[in-house]
């Protein structure tokens, strides 16, 4: 009998089945998480990523060589960089990036490094913190400190009155200043109850290094290298704004348009036939000009208002002296540079943390860790900035050789990295509801 010939129904379901596994299996080899496609992808953006930074180390190699040439002792900038990429056919761009670092962008592939006062290259790491914030409060825990500060003497603060109060340790509530790409975060705890006094030349050359100095000690975690500060003028400058859209004037602009006695921010004013008294410290400040024949002469690499100079280490490595003030004997007298501004501390000019940065009243006050001048018709005055309702000043020492006293509170802030565990709080965040650290490594 003739009989047909193929397969039956189920045979061929069955095939089908095993075709498309081999084709899921084949798939997986190729595109998977291991896949041979996806490693000879990774491996071709890991080739790409040691060519441009290669091209990074050798711009920035190159660059601290002709300045090594000259006797250029200036940092490196990220117009250094964006010239030598230029120059080198590089395509490749430079900007400022966070904490003094520079950012390189390489546009076809869209990489981004970072570049430290080191010199050293490292990856942009982009890590997200859910549930945070700024302004949330965070549960910080600093170093349980007994002892009061003791560095708050009148030979350290240039104050000779009895009222300084002992600094000690007080439990403060920590919030969220800043939050960066890379996962970390900058706190800022309230004001403490106690405050410094400061007074003269001397206050003014050691107000910036004791003010950090009594946060590092009593607010730090010495053990996880996690080490307090006091607030400064940077960590407010941070959040000026720019200009609206319909035109307001934004923080930077009102920063920018301040005038006193005629002299604009970030201008000079020469003075010759007044008293010329100075601070120390000031000599090595930018903006200083003490003995120069024109205002483009003034002083542009050197330390900025929250800095201290190598000169003012003492043989224990403590940024301490006894120096106080100079007079400007030069028949060139002295210039200075307009670097005070006072302007509202509100939403136009400070966005999403005015509220947190200021005080809310013009009777309560805090010191910022950085120094200005101030150009006055007859004399110029120096001291630190402070911060109530407004972004403010309160004079040390002006140049007729004349002390100026007063007392703020301190504000500490802490420096958080990426690396650290933060379980957010469920429902609304506040003092009773903070934000919960789960590690600091």
């Amino acid at each position: 009998m003739r009989k047909n010939k193929g397969i039956t129904l189920i045979a061929l379901v069955i095939t089908i089945i095993v075709l498309l596994i081999l084709a899921a299996v084949s798939i997986a080899t190729l595109t998977g998480e291991n896949g041979i496609l996806t490693q000879a992808n990774k491996a071709k953006n890991k080739t790409e990523q040691a060519r441009e930074k290669e091209q990074i180390e050798l711009a920035y190699m190159a660059v601290k060589s002709k300045k090594m040439e000259i006797g250029d002792n200036t940092k490196i900038s990220a117009e250094d960089l964006k010239e030598e990429f230029k120059n080198d056919g590089i395509e490749a761009q430079a900007t400022d990036g966070e904490e003094g670092k520079i950012k390189v962008i390489f546009p076809k592939t869209e990489n981004e490094y970072e570049i430290d006062e080191n010199g050293e290259v490292g990856e942009k790491v982009i890590v997200k913190r859910e549930g945070l914030k700024v302004g949330d409060y965070i549960e910080y825990e600093p170093d349980v400190v007994t002892e009061s500060y003791s560095k708050l003497t009148k030979e350290n603060t240039g104050y000779e009155g009895t009222e300084q109060q002992e600094m000690k340790q007080e439990g403060i509530n920590w919030r969220i200043l800043n939050i960066y790409e890379d996962g970390s975060l900058d706190i800022i705890g309230d004001m403490s109850t106690n405050t410094v006094y400061l007074s003269g030349a001397l206050g003014y050359n050691n107000g910036v290094y004791l003010l950090n100095d009594l946060c590092k000690t009593l607010y730090s975690r010495k053990e996880e290298e996690i080490y307090a500060r006091s607030v400064n003028l940077n960590d407010l400058e941070k959040w000026l704004t720019e200009d609206g859209e319909d035109g307001t004037p934004g923080g930077k602009t009102e920063r920018n348009n301040y005038v006193n006695d005629d002299v604009q921010y970030g201008k000079t004013k020469k003075y010759v036939e007044s008293k010329n008294y100075y601070p120390d410290i000031y000599q090595y400040e930018n903006g200083s000009g003490i003995g120069i024949e024109k205002p483009e002469d003034i002083k542009e690499n050197g330390i900025n208002n929250s800095e201290m100079p190598q000169e003012y280490k003492n043989n224990k490595g403590e940024y301490l002296t006894t120096n106080t003030r100079k007079e400007a004997t030069s028949d060139n007298g002295m210039t200075i540079t307009q670097t005070v501004y006072v302007i509202s501390i509100n939403d136009t000019n400070y966005g999403e943390a005015s509220t947190l940065l200021s005080t809310q009243t013009s009777e309560k006050s805090y010191w910022l860790a950085s120094r200005f001048s101030r150009c006055c018709s007859s004399w110029a005055g120096f001291g630190l900035s402070c911060v109530n309702d407004t972004m403010s000043f309160y004079y040390l020492f002006d140049s007729y050789d004349l002390p100026w006293t007063s007392n703020f509170c301190v504000r500490p802030v802490v420096k958080l990295s990426s690396e650290v565990q933060i379980k957010a709080s469920t429902g609304e965040n506040g003092v009773t509801n903070k934000h919960t650290i789960i590690s600091y490594k």
